[in-house]
Order: structure tokens, then sequence, then C-alpha cells
């Protein structure tokens, strides 16, 4: 897609910009959620392409360094980027779960990301009192509190905010086996 020569009709520029698109995170998301919203320092976008190139990531940052931010918009970047997509967002407590969560939801509803909107269908969004879920493109993104009701969910990609707050014991019996479920393979929920 880097040798383009020529002209291209307009199905050859969709896929070739889609493919520039999955391949600059700092344009794509500029480009999706608006200049203010989704504009990324150089150090975000290293920091999200390592999260694209890497299986197992670990963020350890000092406050205020937005690790929060960079965590939502790489969510937004993946769920499009990846359709079809179970992500699950948990933290120690549902409150950092859900303060991610309606960070992309500004994302959405920012004017100048008219384009992320047009990606999520209509009621998009559904809040219970443990288990919010948000639909963009084909993909869907949970945030849930780290309690024993969360046994049996199964994710293609799992983001652990305040990993350090987690007891180990919850990490190796309720999240590790989120990750048993490879895309396309069995039920999954």
């Amino acid at each position: 897609w880097q040798n383009v020569k020529g002209d291209l009709d307009q199905e050859q520029s969709l896929v070739w910009f889609t493919k520039f698109l999955a391949n600059n995170p700092a344009f794509a998301l500029e480009f999706l959620v608006g200049p203010k919203m989704g504009h990324l320092n150089p150090i975000q976008d290293i920091i999200i392409r390592a999260w694209i190139a890497r299986d197992f990531n670990l963020l350890v940052a000092g406050r205020g360094f937005s690790k929060s931010y960079t965590a939502s918009l790489f969510l937004v970047y993946y769920a499009l980027f990846n359709p079809g997509s179970k992500i699950v967002l948990c933290s120690a407590s549902f409150r950092q779960s859900k303060m991610i969560f309606e960070t992309i939801e500004k994302f959405v509803e920012n004017p100048q990301g008219g384009f992320l909107k047009q990606c999520c269908p209509k009621g998009y969004i559904s809040r219970g009192t443990d288990r919010w879920e948000m639909k963009i493109g084909k993909s869907v993104i949970i945030a849930t509190p780290l309690t024993e009701k969360i046994r049996g969910l199964r994710a293609h990609l799992v983001i652990i905010d305040e990993f350090l707050s987690v007891p180990e014991k919850i990490i190796n019996e309720i999240i590790r086996p989120f990750m048993s479920v490879k895309r396309g393979q069995g039920k999954e929920q």
C-alpha cells in the first residue's frame, strides 16, 4: 500500500486509507476523535504502538501522565481496527473502570469527533449496576468490577487499570481465564 501509483477508484482509496489509519494511530485518533481530544503526544503514540505490537503490556508512570486517557484512546483504536473484538476493562474499583468508559463516551459525543460517532450503532451504550457495555463498530467494550460475578466472561483483550491494586488471586483465578478464547473459536459470551 505504500507504493501506490496512479489513480485509485473509490473502493481502492477506501482500502488504502483504512490501512493508512491502521498503521498511524496518532493520525487515526485525531481524525476519529477530533483534533483536541484525539491529539497524542509523541510518547502516547509510542505507547499505543507498543500496546498494539505486544500481547502483554504494563505501563508504569507517575500521577498526571494521562495513563487512563491514553488507555481510553487505545481502546477506541483497538475496537475499530480489530472488528469483532470483545474487550474487558476492569480495575480494583468499578469507579475507575467507569471513568475510562465515560472518557470513551466523551470521545464519541465530541462534536469534532463525528467520524467516531458514525462507527457507533444507535443505542451503543448500556449501563447495568455491575456491567457497562459500549459498541464501537463490530466490537464491544465491557467495563466491569472485579467480583465473583464476572466468572465465565471471555475477552480478546483485557485492560486492567490500577493493576497493582488488584489481588494476585483475582488475577489468576478470574482475569486469566478471560483470555482462554481466541477469535472465531468456540462459543463466546
